[in-house]
């Protein structure tokens, strides 16, 4: 796959022009139009499946569909083999049904999503676009509040049917319980994203895990038992900066781990993994894993090391 995503063909040209203007009626009316290119799915193994769950984490069921053979090709490359060509009519009429969602040119930096039914209204002036730097935003929020109730529920070992969903909309306040919390709550409340990673950096974390570590000094020497959420869609790999913090969502007694976030970074399982600190919290931070592996080179980088000083402890 090229880094650089480029239109493929007149159309696509054409899309991306109304997008950038926010001329959502052109956008519809050119999507209603122009051919459209459906992946086939259907021979698709389970490994495939997973593989396309990362490389496109939607938090609903979508329906995906190209603008282009070209596009297609740059988002899935070879983890689709064929596809077929087909109309805005003809995808309308075999719709799988309302709780689905179109997706067009997921992957890119110019993919719309919305309810099938809503291309016509958008195209008729019913409905509106969004502007694209909004759509963009909305999608990062929708990501996070998904990654947020995940953590709420998986960590609680409940479904999520046993807890508020609203709560994942909302972030929780709480007192500073060490120093690192009160440095991280200083550079929330300032907005001083450096002053918040300087102090992460150097700090300690709060790591769950699927099972005890016995010795916990010996543990960024193996294998961490990672508690990975969201292994099926988007990989997150929650810490926390204060057994308290995560006392709020998990039992006191489930299995966690305390090392510097210099050794959590150069023990980062891959760049598959995301990280968020604080999940649900005023402090909250996520960084996709190609970042947790970016931000552990700038440290190398600048002559520094991922050694940390303190000695881990683990619970229970």
């Amino acid at each position: 796959m090229e880094f650089n995503w480029e239109p493929a063909n007149e159309a696509e040209r054409s899309v991306v022009a109304a997008l950038e203007r926010g001329a959502g009626q052109e956008v519809a009316r050119l999507l209603m139009s122009e051919p459209l290119y459906v992946p086939d799915m259907r021979d698709g193994d389970a490994e495939n499946g997973w593989l396309l769950r990362q490389r496109l984490p939607l938090p609903e069921q979508h329906v995906l569909v190209f603008t282009s053979p070209e596009t297609l090709s740059w988002v899935l490359g070879d983890l689709v083999s064929r596809h077929w060509k087909t109309s805005f009519g003809e995808l309308r009429e075999q719709w799988p049904g309302t709780d689905w969602q179109l997706a067009v040119n997921p992957g890119t930096p110019f993919a719309v999503f919305l309810p099938i039914d809503g291309v016509p209204k958008l195209a008729e002036g019913e409905e509106t676009l969004l502007p694209l730097e909004e759509m963009r935003q909305r999608t990062t929020e929708q990501a996070l509040i998904h990654m947020r109730q995940a953590c709420r529920t998986e960590l609680a070992g409940t479904s999520a049917g046993d807890r508020n969903s609203s709560a994942a909309h909302t972030l929780d306040d709480h007192e500073p319980a060490n120093e690192l919390e009160s440095q991280l709550h200083a550079a929330t409340a300032q907005r001083d994203g450096d002053k918040y990673l300087e102090s992460l950096v150097d700090g300690s974390v709060i790591v769950p895990t699927t099972e005890p570590v016995p010795d916990p000094a010996q543990a960024p020497d193996a294998l961490i038992p990672w508690r990975i959420i969201l292994e099926d869609s988007i990989p997150t790999i929650p810490v926390f900066s204060s057994n308290t913090g995560l006392d709020r969502l998990a039992p006191p007694e489930s299995s966690r781990i305390q090392i510097s976030f210099r050794e959590l970074l150069a023990n980062w399982p891959s760049e598959e993994q995301a990280l968020c600190v604080n999940p649900g919290m005023s402090t909250e931070l996520f960084l996709p894993g190609d970042a947790v592996l970016g931000l552990a080179f700038t440290i190398l980088e600048a002559g520094e090391s991922l050694a940390g000083e303190h000695q881990p402890e683990a619970r229970p």
